[in-house]
């Protein structure tokens, strides 16, 4: 997959994947992780940590639902 991808997606259900994560990090290729509303930005981030652990400091990081949640609580 890597020889056709230009940036590699993990999405917000496999952020949780650790050994995917880290897998990624090995990989030449920028990552694009993203994440729900629902995890934690501790989660969030430690995720992130496991795909720069292993050596790829190119990581893109998306929060998903962020602007729908806002504009909920917004008119609460």
């Amino acid at each position: 997959m890597e020889e056709y991808a230009d940036v590699i997606q993990i999405g917000a259900r496999n952020m949780q994947n650790f050994s995917l994560t880290e897998a990624r990090g090995r990989a030449k290729k920028p990552v694009y992780a993203e994440a729900r509303m629902s995890r934690t930005l501790d989660e969030f981030l430690m995720a992130a940590e496991y795909i720069l652990s292993e050596g790829n400091y190119n990581v893109m990081l998306c929060e998903r639902e962020y602007a729908r949640s806002q504009i909920s609580q917004e008119t609460l």
